[in-house]
């Protein structure tokens, strides 16, 4: 069966590949790293705090578990949207993810999140580390225009307080300090 992550399990994702992270190997960009994940569910999943957050396309197919918490998602998504990580497991892009997070998430925490998905920084285990970004202002803003899900209008909100390119999150606390 086919799982899909999403929401903060799909951040958590993110930010355990990301590029600049201890032990992952530096790429020229972060989306070409996903096509050479050779991952399994299991290993995968055990870096994912519970419970995990998935998509469904169908009430009915909801996994009946402590451990997750699903999403149900009844229209297609653009391509691109849902990217393959091998053997069954799809994780919602950085763009899909943002608009995710907006759900729940305060506007300023959207923000630092904002800045980190289009930053050269991660922060991983309360570390900060130099990365590659994962997605840019106008991919995030391209998208949360035209996704009609929950989340899309607060998401178009915090982009227009988030920059390209931030070296760490003091640029974020700064802009939004004096916004």
């Amino acid at each position: 069966m086919a799982i899909t992550l999403c929401h903060i399990s799909a951040w958590e994702f993110w930010c355990s590949v990301r590029p600049g992270n201890p032990g992952f190997p530096p790429v020229s960009h972060a989306r070409s790293r996903i096509s050479s994940l050779s991952i399994s569910d299991e290993s995968m999943l055990s870096e994912i705090s519970r419970p995990i957050h998935v998509l469904v396309t169908d009430p009915k197919i909801r996994p009946r578990s402590k451990d997750f918490i699903s999403h149900v998602l009844t229209h297609a998504l653009p391509k691109g949207y849902l990217l393959n990580v091998g053997n069954e497991c799809y994780i919602a892009s950085p763009e899909l993810c943002f608009v995710q997070l907006a759900e729940k998430l305060p506007l300023l925490e959207l923000i630092q999140q904002g800045y980190e998905l289009c930053g050269t920084y991660c922060i991983s285990n309360n570390e900060m580390y130099k990365c590659v970004p994962l997605t840019t202002v106008k991919r995030l803003k391209a998208y949360s225009k035209t996704a009609h899900i929950r989340g899309s209008k607060k998401a178009c909100r915090a982009l227009q307080s988030i920059l390209d390119s931030s070296p760490s999150p003091m640029e974020p606390a700064l802009a939004m300090l004096f916004s």
